[in-house]
């Protein structure tokens, strides 16, 4: 877990190292009971923007930063 600011934009990331999943499966976000999918509904509400990076095998990474005024 990272979180910094640096011009103007504060940034969170989340990383892990675990079984990942394909971001091209139909319906993965709808799926996720809420985790994911609940996770991107409250940075858009907060006016951040997300980055979600993973696939089978080589974990996951999210990224979501929010501009600071």
């Amino acid at each position: 877990v990272g979180f910094r600011q640096y011009n103007n934009k504060l940034a969170l990331t989340v990383k892990d190292n675990g079984h990942g999943f394909d971001l091209a499966e139909k319906g993965i976000f709808q799926r996720s009971g809420g985790g994911v999918a609940g996770m991107i509904e409250r940075v858009r509400m907060s006016g951040g923007k997300w980055q979600i990076e993973s696939g089978a095998g080589r974990g996951t990474r999210i990224s979501v930063s929010w501009e600071c005024v």
